[in-house]
């Protein structure tokens, strides 16, 4: 009977993430076709300056407001005799492997003189390890990213200011064990847990654990017991979850999920804070420990302290690099060298620029790029107003998707550059020619 109850759970949530996943693609669908629709006056060959912006949702987000339609504003408002038409590319939940994929099909259907390039954030979970096909396909999905979204949304209209994606919820139903039994008793203990019955599903949990039934297994029900524990107000060993879980995967969402629940509670934090600490003792040359302990910090009612910590964290990052995302930034280099397009690269908010520039550092093109840089003019906007002003969440950890107010301040930044790039004629030949005719 409980087999079979297990089944019909499985079936049904089934069922419900395949009509939602199809919904959603739908949606996605409509939406590039209304951004296709919104581009198309750019294509006529001779009437605009035009300029191309690609990148992930904090491009493509915002509407009227966002970042790429104030651009051409701003730019048809202080550029004499010099028309502009901005083509807003931002595709919300890419890879820069998704964009390079279709970047070439975009610049031979919109011709642009100018690519502005923000992009990167999405392959932050590439960096540790290889997922394997089946959870790649997962995370692909886009009711696993709505998910995310969903659940990023109600933390920041709870004003925590979350900065890390929770664990998603359909994880636990759409993978099952090997052996029904070893399922069975997991079940039986959440069901345990969730009826208030907090020491006999503990003592369940513990020994399962203790039964060493495989690392994938054991990794399952650890999640469930410190949701027990988080539950019981038990911190410290809720301490010893996370300790298990990001000795397995440093960026775990689960655990990163506790972490920031246990930094803003008045009996947890010292625990967090103790243990973020001893994890930077262990790894000093790895930024993630320094970029927890901001996060924690910031939650926990200290952001003079979490810049200390953001800034060492980018410090120690600028040293290393991704080596997948470095090939796919070189190779956008070589398409824009090859079809003569100037390029700009735009550094995400309060980011350090150099990191980028490093990106790029061996490109034959680099010296003819240009570069924006958005830190200390992000972290000027937070000091003087405050973070909400200028986000709307905090999904990388320092910034977030900007408001109208962020995304303004972003645009004028860009069209600094954009300016020094048109005032020198030095983007290429067509786009010469194109001011002499226009002039």
């Amino acid at each position: 009977m409980l087999r079979q109850k297990i089944l019909l759970i499985f079936l049904s949530v089934l069922c419900t993430v395949i009509v939602v996943e199809g919904a959603l693609r739908v949606a996605g669908m409509i939406f590039l076709a209304a951004q296709s629709f919104k581009n198309r006056p750019s294509l006529s060959p001779d009437q605009f300056i035009r300029i191309m912006c690609i990148g992930e949702s904090t491009t493509a987000q915002g509407g009227e407001n966002s970042y790429p339609s104030q651009l051409e504003k701003i730019l048809n408002a202080t550029s004499s005799g010099k028309k502009f038409k901005v083509i807003n590319k931002g595709i919300p939940g890419q890879t820069s492997e998704y964009i390079l994929e279709h970047v070439e099909q975009w610049l031979d259907e919109y011709q642009p003189h100018i690519l502005v390039t923000m992009m990167g954030i999405n392959d932050r979970a590439q960096w540790v390890l290889d997922d394997g096909p089946l959870l790649r396909f997962f995370k692909n999905m886009r009711v696993y990213k709505l998910e995310r979204w969903f659940k990023e949304s109600f933390r920041n209209r709870q004003k925590r200011n979350d900065s890390l994606p929770e664990e998603n919820f359909f994880v636990f139903q759409t993978q099952r064990l090997s052996n029904p039994d070893l399922a069975a008793l997991l079940f039986q203990g959440v069901s345990l847990r969730d009826m208030g019955r907090y020491d006999e599903a503990d003592r369940l949990f513990k020994e399962l654990i203790s039964a060493d039934f495989g690392e994938s297994y054991s990794v399952r029900v650890h999640r469930e017991y410190g949701e027990s524990l988080k539950l019981q107000g038990k911190y410290k060993e809720l301490v010893g979850v996370v300790k298990y879980l990001l000795d397995i995967d440093m960026k775990d969402n689960g655990a990163k999920d506790w972490l920031n629940f246990l930094c803003q509670e008045q009996d947890g934090k010292s625990e967090a804070l103790n243990f973020l600490k001893a994890l930077r003792e262990q790894s000093p040359h790895r930024p993630i420990p320094c970029k927890y302990l901001g996060v924690c910090y910031f939650l926990a009612g200290d952001p003079r302290t979490a810049q200390e910590y953001f800034s060492k964290a980018e410090e120690l990052a600028l040293k290393g690099f991704n080596p997948g995302k470095k090939e796919k930034f070189l190779l956008l280099s070589v398409i824009l060298k090859r079809r003569n397009i100037g390029g700009v690269f735009v550094q995400y908010p309060t980011l350090n620029v150099q990191k980028l520039k490093n990106l790029l550092r061996e490109s034959p093109a680099y010296d003819e790029f240009y570069f924006v840089d958005n830190e200390r003019l992000f972290k000027e906007a937070i000091a003087s107003v405050s973070y909400e002003d200028i986000f709307s969440d905090r999904f990388g950890s320092s910034f977030g998707h900007c408001t109208t107010r962020g995304n303004q301040i972003l645009a004028q930044n860009v069209a600094k550059t954009i300016r020094q790039v048109v005032d020198g004629l030095s983007v290429n030949e067509r786009l010469s020619s194109y001011f002499f005719k226009i002039d």
